[in-house]
C-alpha cells in the first residue's frame, strides 16, 4: 500500500514540464514501438516477396529450359525434313535456314546456361540443375550422331536417325532435359506455394501484432495521459478551492498538496500566506482589544479629570471667598492703621496735655490693643488663605 501511494507521490514530485516531457516521450516511444512493429511486419512481407520473386525466377529458368529443348528439337525436326526433301547436301549445309537456326539455338543454350544464377535455388534444385549441362552435352552429341546417320542420304541412315530420335539414344537427352526442368519446376512450385502460405501467415501475424501493439499503445497512452492530467489537475483544483475560499474571507481551507513540483510549491506558498494572514488578523484583533481597553481607561481618566476640574472650580470659589475676606480684613487693618496714626498724632500734639488726657490715652491704648489683636487674627487668616492657594497651586 505504501509503495503504491509513494509511486504517484514520487511522480508528483517531478516538475510539470519534465513530467509532460516524459509523457510525450513515452507516447513517442509507443508510436515508435508501433512503427517498429509495422516495419518488422513490412520487412517480413518484403523478405517473403523477395523470396517469391527469386523462386519465381527459378520457375522462369525451368520454363526456359523447357522452351530451349522444344526449340532445339523443333529445329532438329525441320533439318530432317530438309534432308528428306532436298538431300543431305542442301539440308545439312551450314547456311541452310533450318540447320543455321539449330546451330544458333545451340549457341544460345550454352550462353543461357553460363548466365543462369542458381543462388535462389535450394539444394535439391541446384543438384538437379547441375545435371542440365551434361544432359545438353549428351543431346548435342547425339545430334551429331543423327547428322552422321543422315549425311549419306541413304534410307537406312535416315530410318536409323528417326528411330533413335523417337525412342532411342538420340531422344534420351530430350527426356533427361525435360525431367530436370520438371523436377526444378515442381520444387520451385512447392516453394512458391509454401511462401504464399507463409505470406498469408505473415500478413495475419502483422495484422494481429499491429492490432495488439496499437491497442496497447492507445491504452498506455490513455493511462499515461490520465495519470499526468490527474497529477496536475487535482492539485490545481485544491489550490483553486483554497484561493476561492480565501477570496470569500475563509482562511481555514488549505490546499493539502504535498508534491514538490510547481503546483506543490504554489500550494506551500499559499499555505504560508494563509498562516501569515491568520497571524496578522490575530495581531490586529489583539491590538483592537488593547485599543478598546485603552479607550476605557481614557474614558475613566477623562471622568477623573472632569471631577478634578469640578473640585478645582469649587476650591477656586473657596479661594475667591477667602480672597474677599482677606480684602475686607486688609481694609479693616488699613482703617485701624489710619486710626492709630491719627491717635499717635493726637498724642504728639497733646503731649503737653498727657496727664489730662491720660485716661483718654489709656482708652486709646486699649482700643489700639484690640485693633492690633484683630490685625493679628486677620494676618492668621491671610496665612491660611495663602496656604490654601499654595496647596491648590501644587495640585494643579
Amino acid at each position: 500500500m505504501s509503495s503504491t501511494s509513494s509511486s504517484p507521490r514520487r511522480f508528483g514530485n517531478i516538475r510539470v514540464g519534465r513530467r509532460l516531457g516524459l509523457a510525450f516521450g513515452a507516447i513517442g516511444g509507443l508510436v515508435l514501438l508501433s512503427a517498429g512493429a509495422g516495419l518488422l511486419a513490412v520487412s517480413e512481407q518484403r523478405e517473403i516477396a523477395d523470396d517469391l520473386t527469386a523462386v519465381g525466377g527459378v520457375l522462369q529458368e525451368a520454363e526456359t529450359a523447357r522452351f530451349q529443348i522444344a526449340d532445339v528439337s523443333g529445329w532438329q525436326g525441320l533439318v530432317l525434313t530438309d534432308v528428306a526433301a532436298f538431300g543431305p547436301q542442301v539440308g545439312l549445309a551450314s547456311d541452310a535456314y533450318n540447320r543455321a537456326g539449330l546451330l544458333e539455338s545451340k549457341k544460345a543454350v550454352y550462353e543461357w546456361l553460363d548466365g543462369v544464377d542458381t543462388d535462389a535455388m535450394d539444394a535439391d534444385e541446384k543438384a538437379a540443375w547441375s545435371e542440365l549441362r551434361p544432359a545438353w552435352d549428351f543431346y548435342f552429341e547425339m545430334d551429331d550422331q543423327v547428322v552422321a546417320w543422315i549425311s549419306d542420304g541413304s534410307p537406312e541412315g535416315f530410318r536409323t536417325a528417326v528411330e533413335s530420335i523417337n525412342g532411342g539414344e538420340a531422344g534420351k537427352g530430350y527426356g533427361i532435359i525435360l525431367d530436370i526442368a520438371d523436377r526444378v519446376e515442381t520444387s520451385a512450385g512447392e516453394r512458391v506455394e509454401q511462401l504464399q502460405v507463409d505470406q498469408l501467415d505473415a500478413q495475419e501475424r502483422a495484422t494481429v501484432l499491429l492490432g495488439v501493439v496499437g491497442a496497447l499503445a492507445v491504452v498506455l497512452a490513455a493511462l499515461l495521459a490520465v495519470t499526468v492530467s490527474r497529477s496536475v489537475v487535482r492539485p490545481l483544483g485544491r489550490v483553486t478551492g483554497a484561493l476561492e475560499a480565501l477570496a470569500k474571507g475563509d482562511l481555514t481551507v488549505e490546499p493539502h498538496v504535498r508534491t514538490r513540483d510547481e503546483v506543490g510549491r504554489m500550494a506551500a506558498a499559499l499555505t504560508t500566506a494563509q498562516e501569515n494572514l491568520r497571524s496578522l488578523i490575530g495581531s490586529v484583533v489583539s491590538s483592537a482589544d488593547a485599543v478598546a481597553a485603552s479607550s476605557e481607561e481614557l474614558s475613566a481618566s477623562a471622568g477623573q479629570i472632569a471631577s478634578s476640574a469640578e473640585e478645582t472650580s469649587a476650591q477656586a470659589g473657596v479661594v475667591s471667598s477667602a480672597a474677599d475676606e482677606v480684602t475686607r480684613s486688609v481694609q479693616t487693618v488699613a482703617a485701624g492703621a489710619e486710626q492709630m496714626g491719627a491717635s499717635i498724632r493726637e498724642i504728639s500734639q497733646n503731649a503737653a496735655e498727657a496727664s489730662e488726657v491720660a485716661a483718654r490715652a489709656v482708652t486709646a491704648a486699649e482700643t489700639t490693643t484690640a485693633t492690633v489683636a484683630k490685625l493679628g487674627e486677620s494676618s492668621a487668616e491671610i496665612g491660611n488663605v495663602v496656604k490654601v492657594i499654595t496647596s491648590i497651586a501644587e495640585q494643579t
